[in-house]
């Protein structure tokens, strides 16, 4: 009968806080229209492929795609520009100064014929490889996020929908313990009690509340989504399927984990740095034609082939980064395949 009287303080707290969030096996519905013009549902699967097209991350990274393609455009040219040198010669013994003026003038076209052009090119489809792998390793990255971020809105939800239902519970305790003060069969510490684990309650809800509005405004910038819109989640929350073998995990992994790709498409871009550098050590050629009309003499053409004398090689310096720094990726990617095995 004492315990009928007078509600025990805390109880519906601490039922409520060590009452785990059930998890309800359901097939995921399909995304239904807009409630209303500013209202939207949003389901898992929907807001995993909005994460591989809206995230702001990956836009960033595929507008890294278009620059890398960028640097294809007449990678694999062997000509320069041609260049040309025009000379006027005076007369200084033998004949007038002015009168005798003669000219010379030669016309330079410079041309690779070693293999540095198309390895250019190839260097250059190895960056666009790179920036490729960037995109999808910043895909796996949103969508890991926003998966995290979708299952924190939805138990929060659930959170909110416990709260309010133990409200509703003490809501009623608080009307009972009034109408019996009133009665005179309980005091009003009775009732004092039940509106101060009511007033708890209510602190409670309000918290889970902003908590749910914190979390989904984190899913609508993981989205970029208008934050004037509404949105509504209806995925529910399911018991995880059960887990593959652990070899079957691995070989995934080892297969399709994107960090893993885009080291090995860092190596092979390097690796193309450095065969692009060593072929630049060939020397270039030039073929040049020309005019001599010296003063007061025959006119005589020219025509030639000029040869860049490698005295001096200017890309050791590029040729040891690179070379140390494909060590280092190759380091970092055996490293990383033993963190992810």
């Amino acid at each position: 009968m004492l315990m009928a009287k007078r509600p025990a303080r805390g109880l519906l707290v601490l039922a409520l806080l060590a009452a785990p969030v059930r998890f309800a096996r359901a097939e995921e519905p399909v995304l239904a229209a807009p409630a209303s013009p500013a209202a939207a549902t949003l389901s898992l699967a929907e807001a995993l492929r909005l994460a591989e097209a809206r995230a702001p991350q990956v836009r960033v990274a595929a507008l890294g795609v278009a620059e890398a393609e960028a640097h294809r455009t007449a990678a694999g040219l062997r000509f320069d520009n041609p260049r040309l040198t025009v000379e006027g010669r005076p007369a200084v013994t033998g004949g007038r100064f002015f009168g005798d003026m003669g000219y010379g003038g030669t016309l330079e076209v410079p041309f690779d014929v070693g293999g540095a052009p198309p390895a250019r090119s190839r260097e250059a489809e190895r960056g666009v490889d790179l920036a490729r792998a960037d995109v999808e390793v910043e895909r796996k990255r949103a969508r890991s996020e926003v998966w995290s971020a979708y299952v924190r809105v939805r138990a929060a939800e659930r959170r909110v929908e416990e709260i309010q239902s133990v409200l509703r519970i003490a809501e009623r305790i608080v009307q009972a313990s009034a109408r019996r003060a009133a009665a005179g069969a309980a005091g009003e510490v009775d009732e004092t009690a039940a509106r101060s684990e009511l007033a708890v309650l209510q602190g409670l809800a309000e918290s889970a509340a902003r908590q749910r509005e914190t979390q989904l405004m984190a899913l609508r910038g993981l989205l970029d989504l208008d934050a004037a819109r509404g949105l509504s989640l209806v995925t529910p929350l399911a018991e995880p399927a059960p887990a593959a073998p652990e070899a079957d995990l691995v070989a995934r992994a080892v297969s399709r984990r994107p960090e893993l790709a885009r080291s090995r498409a860092r190596v092979a871009q390097l690796m193309a740095t450095d065969e692009r550098l060593a072929r630049e050590l060939f020397p270039r050629l030039s073929v040049y034609l020309g005019v001599d009309a010296a003063p007061v003499s025959p006119i005589f053409g020219q025509l030639g082939l000029s040869v860049e004398l490698p005295v001096a090689q200017r890309n050791q310096r590029a040729r040891a980064v690179a070379q140390r720094q494909r060590r280092a990726e190759e380091v970092r990617t055996a490293l990383l395949l033993r963190q992810i095995v």
